[in-house]
């Protein structure tokens, strides 16, 4: 599933931020998301954080909250129960 345009630009400067702060480059990124489909390139990652046009999936959603390690305060540490929001909204949290 495809997140809102209208979301990508903000789901993407999260994904900068927690970058930022656990030091990961867009390379090292997308090595974490091998896998998932369609893929992100470091490319694709870069053009996503610069000017928010990459397009968000849900499984970058997941994923990213994941290897961000976000979903640790949560009972089981385990996403597989949260929704597209939710991991929006744990994603965004700092910017906000």
């Amino acid at each position: 599933m495809e997140i809102p345009e209208s979301q990508c630009p903000i789901v993407w400067k999260a994904i900068k931020y927690w970058m930022d702060t656990n030091h990961l480059s867009p390379q090292f990124l997308s090595l974490q998301l091998a896998g998932i489909r369609p893929p992100y390139m470091p490319n694709q990652i870069a053009r996503g954080i610069e000017n928010g046009s990459e397009r968000v999936t849900s499984e970058l959603l997941h994923q990213c909250v994941r290897i961000f390690g976000l979903v640790s305060a949560r009972e089981r540490g385990s996403d597989d129960h949260l929704t597209d929001e939710e991991c929006i909204g744990i994603l965004t949290a700092p910017l906000e």
